[in-house]
């Protein structure tokens, strides 16, 4: 088998700069500055419901009895891990310390982990989009810097321009989901005839859904046919 020119530039990078864990400190002996045991540590989502990827009894197929009574807008929820120790000191160290290198990590394993066969082949990657002041005040947008890296990982090409953040708010964490949801009316806008027919949103850590919930129907309100989503972390029912 040939080798291509990004494995060998990978290969390479590694021998000057070998990896070293973004959790842990110590070297990961391999391209992925995440360590085996801290890989492994990460918790997985184990009988995760398709729609929502909360927990369902064990051998349960299909959406889980509030998906069912209720099903969400978007069609599909996938999360790589539950948003417990480490994972969540994975997103911390992106979100609050820039630590850039923890959201190639968290993209790779959430392309490992995440199964694409059900999703469309013609589905484009778009990251919740953050307020311009608090993205110039962060330096960045950890969802974009997530699915920047996946798109390189599975050839997926990113929307941009199509939906942005307008007005800015509260910080979620702490709120009610009633309280999140008033927090979120009217925070975002979809450009009309720029968003796609098929959508994965892309987010690092979906907590009560209601982010998820409000860009959703903002995208089908827009022309989109379906809305599926991806994120790094889910957080467990209290």
């Amino acid at each position: 088998m040939s080798t291509t020119l990004p494995s060998l530039l990978g290969r390479l990078t590694w021998l000057l700069a070998p990896g070293r864990c973004v959790l842990c400190g110590l070297a990961s002996h391999r391209q992925r500055d995440l360590c085996d045991v801290c890989e492994a540590d990460l918790p997985p989502l184990i009988d995760a419901c398709p729609r929502c990827a909360l927990p369902m009894a064990p051998g349960m197929a299909g959406p889980c009895g509030s998906c069912t009574l209720k099903p969400p807008r978007h069609l599909s929820l996938q999360a790589a891990a539950s948003y417990e120790d480490p994972a969540d000191l994975l997103v911390q160290a992106l979100k609050f310390r820039g630590l850039r290198a923890a959201g190639r990590v968290m993209a790779e394993v959430m392309y490992e982990r995440l199964p694409t066969g059900a999703l469309p082949l013609d589905a484009c990657l778009l990251p919740v989009p953050l307020h311009p002041w608090r993205q110039w005040r962060r330096g960045f947008n950890q969802s974009s810097l997530i699915a920047e890296h996946l798109a390189r990982l599975g050839g997926w090409r990113i929307v941009t321009g199509a939906l942005r953040r307008h007005r800015s708010t509260r910080p979620q964490s702490g709120l009610s989901r009633a309280a999140r949801r008033r927090n979120l009316a009217g925070a975002f806008r979809a450009r009309p005839g720029a968003v796609p027919a098929q959508i994965i949103i892309v987010d690092d850590v979906v907590t009560t859904g209601t982010t998820l919930d409000v860009v959703t129907g903002t995208l089908l309100a827009a022309g989109a046919a379906g809305v599926h989503a991806w994120a790094f972390a889910r957080t467990p029912p209290r």
